[in-house]
């Protein structure tokens, strides 16, 4: 069949890059202190919280998620909703003061929906439609229905969320393409069911991506 679904991550393929002012950077930053102070107040360990992302970022060469820290180590004792929450709440994440419109990839992805591809968003980032408005693609481009957060399905972005996404979508595996910056949750999982991944580890190489659909 056909590649008929445009599957975008929202994360680092999205908006690194496109700030060249260091904005990107601190507001990951910004993320990841919203985080670690969330999951300090929850388990009153913070030398045991950083000892074990110490020993995750040896393991697979990158400083994984509070959320799989929350999901491995403590389990879902404290509750996913909880996170949504505190991600969305005045002391969680703040796209809207680091982030910035990106005119060029909503034109590209514009060109692409005029071309006859549909387009989601996929994120285990409560904050993410936020992060969508900011750049200026919900509901211009992305629809909101079309943006599926992991963690308010109650799992994570793993083998039986994307069976979940292509389900709700009614959309067959090899007619979507999944592109993200994370093998481990973004492409493995995804081509894991039969969807075809392309990784992209920032703004400038998802854009070369996208232009190449179009030739």
């Amino acid at each position: 069949m056909p590649l008929q679904w445009i599957l975008l991550d929202i994360d680092n393929c999205l908006y690194n890059g496109l700030n060249p002012d260091g904005s990107f950077t601190e507001y990951k930053q910004s993320m990841r202190n919203a985080d670690e102070a969330w999951a300090v107040i929850l388990t009153k360990d913070l030398a045991g919280l950083r000892s074990y992302r110490q020993k995750r970022a040896e393991e697979v060469g990158m400083d994984k998620s509070l959320l799989e820290f929350l999901f491995i180590k403590t389990g879902k004792e404290y509750g996913i909703d909880q996170l949504a929450t505190h991600r969305n709440g005045p002391n969680g994440y703040k796209p809207e003061q680091f982030l910035k419109s990106d005119p060029e990839l909503v034109a590209c992805l514009g060109n692409l929906q005029n071309a006859g591809y549909k387009i989601a968003a996929l994120t285990d980032n409560p904050a993410g439609k936020r992060v969508l408005t900011v750049l200026g693609l919900l509901p211009k481009i992305i629809k909101e229905e079309f943006v599926f957060d992991s963690t308010r399905m109650g799992m994570l972005k793993n083998k039986e969320f994307y069976k979940n996404v292509l389900e709700i979508l009614a959309a067959q595996a090899n007619e979507a393409i999944m592109f993200g910056d994370s093998l481990s949750s973004d492409i493995i999982p995804a081509e894991a069911v039969g969807i075809k991944g392309q990784y992209a580890k920032n703004r400038d190489e998802l854009m070369q991506h996208l232009c190449a659909l179009l030739k």
